[in-house]
């Protein structure tokens, strides 16, 4: 039995959280946390960003978040975390 890299564990289990229907509060804070999370990667923040922009307004809590300065320095993050504002704020 081999190793299993633990971001894509993290990947596995933020696409399972896309699958929570209606999703709750738990995960929308869980999402909120993998962008916070300074040991989380691009991938990562990526899905969660937009895990939080499919929920849409339901997810207003992350919206402080995704505004992040941080992310402007990556065209394909800002892009995503634009999206996800802007389904949230519906």
């Amino acid at each position: 039995m081999g190793t299993t890299d633990p971001h894509s564990l993290r990947l596995n289990a933020l696409s399972a959280l896309q699958e929570i229907a209606p999703p709750d509060e738990e995960v929308i804070r869980a999402l909120i946390d993998v962008i916070r999370d300074e040991k989380s990667n691009r991938s990562e923040r990526l899905t969660a960003a937009e895990a939080l922009g499919n929920i849409g307004p339901p997810a207003k809590a992350a919206l402080p978040y995704l505004s992040d300065p941080m992310f402007e320095a990556d065209a394909v993050i800002a892009n995503v975390t634009r999206q996800a504002r802007s389904k949230i704020g519906r």
